[in-house]
C-alpha cells in the first residue's frame, strides 16, 4: 500500500502521478520514433503524439496540484 493512499484525496494523487507517467512514456516513444525516422510517413503523428502527450502531462500535473491545494487547505481545517 502507498503512502499517498492513505491520505485524503490519496486517489487523485495516485491517479495523477499513473497519469503523469504514462505520459511521459508516451512522450518518450514519440520523440524516439521522431528522431528515428523524420521525414518519414509517421513523422506527422510522432510530432502530434507528442503534442497531446506533453498536453497530458501538463494536466495531470494540474490535478496534482490542486489535490495538494484541497489537502493544504483541509490541515489547515483541521488544525
Amino acid at each position: 500500500m502507498s503512502a499517498i493512499s492513505g491520505v485524503s484525496g490519496g486517489s487523485a494523487f495516485l491517479t495523477a502521478v499513473a497519469g503523469v507517467q504514462a505520459a511521459s512514456n508516451r512522450f518518450g516513444a514519440a520523440a524516439q520514433a521522431t528522431v528515428a525516422d523524420p521525414t518519414g510517413d509517421q513523422a506527422a503523428q510522432n510530432i502530434v503524439g507528442q503534442i497531446t502527450a506533453k498536453a497530458d502531462f501538463t494536466a495531470n500535473l494540474k490535478v496534482l496540484q490542486v489535490a495538494d491545494e484541497m489537502q493544504k487547505s483541509l490541515l489547515d481545517i483541521k488544525v
